[in-house]
């Protein structure tokens, strides 16, 4: 995994997240659709101009809590596949500071008026979103499953 440029050092081990933050009844995927929603939020918000729903969007995704299903509970980490899962733990403290901190950058200067840059952290937040998935996407189990019924349907 390639840090994204300005994401500076990484403070936090993935356990140090996961420890310090609210659990909720969620699956990972879950989670993943709601930060989804949060950043099409944000980007009516650039769109409309409106740093208020920015900011509701980026407070969403800065305090989301940790997937109590699936990444903290019992059959954590069925999400991917077994021989993914250190890598993808050791990769999140990135991924999850790129998101949280430029939603917090993108939310600050939207209400300072600076709509540019505003947009430009945003953008940043979809760069470290499709960095990720360009990674691991393909090594969930959902995925994996899918690419089975295909090649079985494919003979």
């Amino acid at each position: 995994i390639t840090p994204l440029a300005g994401s500076g050092s990484l403070a936090k081990t993935f356990e140090q997240i996961v420890k310090g933050r609210a659990k909720a009844n969620i699956t990972f995927k879950e989670l993943m659709q709601i930060a989804s929603s949060e950043t099409m939020r944000m980007f009516d918000g650039f769109m409309r101009q409106n740093y208020l729903q920015i900011e509701l969007a980026a407070n969403t995704l800065d305090n989301h809590p940790m997937p109590a299903k699936d990444v903290t509970g019992p059959g954590q980490w069925m999400f991917l596949v077994p021989e993914k899962r250190e890598e993808f733990k050791a990769a999140m403290p990135h991924f999850e500071k790129s998101v949280h901190g430029y939603a917090r950058e993108a939310a600050k200067l939207s209400k300072e008026g600076k709509w540019e840059e505003g947009y430009a952290a945003y953008q940043k937040i979809i760069a470290g979103c499709v960095q990720c998935h360009l990674v691991f996407k393909e090594w969930t189990m959902d995925n994996q499953a899918l690419k089975k019924i295909k090649a079985a349907a494919g003979k």
